[in-house]
C-alpha cells in the first residue's frame, strides 16, 4: 500500500512500565492515521542490531507516495547518543542510506519523538537564542542524510526526557541545502520566549504534538499566536 511515509514504535513494554502499552503505541497510530503513514512496530526484545536490521527493512519496505514530501517518524525511548530501536550514533550512516534510497526525496521529514537525541556533546539543555545539540543523535543523522543525498531534510528531536509527544524542548536540525550537514539544530520555540507557554499547552491539549513536523517553524508561531 502506497502511503505518506512509515512510523516506527517498539512491540513489547519496557521491563515494569506501560510505555509502549500508554504512549508509544496509541500516539504512533495516531500519528500513522493523521498522516496516512504505515505503522510498524519493531520488536525491541532483540539485540541491538537485530532491532536495527528490521528497522532498516521496515523503512526500505515502505511504499511512499511520489506526490508528497515523506516521512520517517520515530517513537521510542532515546538517549544522547542513540535511540532504543537498535541505532547508536556510530550507525547513523546506514539509517540515513536507507532513508535516502527509499525516499528517493531530498526533503524527508524525520520525527523523533525519542527523549534526549538532540542534546549535544554539551550535555543538557541548552537555553540560549542560538543552535545546539552538535554532535548528538539528531544532529549526526542529519549530517548523515545530507550526505546520502537528502540535502533538504528535517529532523525534529527532544533535548530533554519528557512524554513522546508532549516535550516542548524540540530542536529542529535542518539540511538547508548542505552535502556535509550543519552545526546543531534551532529551538522550534525558545524556552522562555513569550510563545513558550502557549507552545507547552498547544502539546499538552491539541493535535499540535502530531502536525509540527510538517509545519515550517513559522507556521507554528503564526499558530501559536493567532
Amino acid at each position: 500500500m502506497i502511503s505518506r511515509g512509515i512510523v516506527l514504535s517498539p512491540a513489547h513494554d519496557s521491563h515494569g512500565k506501560k510505555d509502549v502499552t500508554y504512549a508509544f503505541r496509541p500516539e504512533a497510530h495516531r500519528f500513522a492515521t493523521l498522516h496516512d503513514c504505515t505503522h510498524v512496530e519493531i520488536d525491541n526484545r532483540g539485540s541491538m542490531p537485530a532491532r536495527r536490521k528490521r528497522v532498516v527493512e521496515a523503512i526500505r519496505g515502505a511504499r511512499y507516495d511520489a506526490y508528497a514530501t515523506p516521512i520517517v517518524a520515530i517513537f521510542c525511548h532515546g538517549w544522547r547518543d542513540g535511540i532504543q530501536l537498535g541505532v547508536r550514533v556510530r550507525d547513523v550512516d546506514e539509517l540515513a542510506a536507507a532513508i535516502a534510497e527509499a525516499t528517493a526525496s531530498a526533503a524527508t521529514i524525520v520525527a523523533l519523538y525519542c527523549c534526549d537525541t538532540a542534546q549535544g556533546v554539551e550535555r543538557g539543555a541548552d537555553t540560549s537564542a542560538g543552535p545546539g545539540g552538535d554532535g548528538g543523535f539528531a544532529d549526526e543523522l542529519r549530517d548523515a542524510l545530507c550526505r546520502a543525498g537528502v540535502e533538504w531534510t528535517v529532523v525534529d528531536a527532544h533535548v530533554t526526557t519528557g512524554h513522546t509527544t508532549r516535550n516542548p524542548n524540540l530542536r529542529r536540525f535542518g539540511g538547508e541545502g548542505s552535502k556535509t550537514g550543519g552545526s546543531g539544530g534551532g529551538w522550534i520555540v525558545r524556552p522562555r520566549s513569550r510563545l513558550w507557554k502557549p507552545w507547552a499547552a498547544a502539546l499538552r491539549r491539541t493535535d499540535m504534538r502530531l502536525r509540527f513536523p510538517v509545519l515550517t517553524v513559522p507556521e507554528i508561531h503564526a499558530e501559536l499566536t493567532a
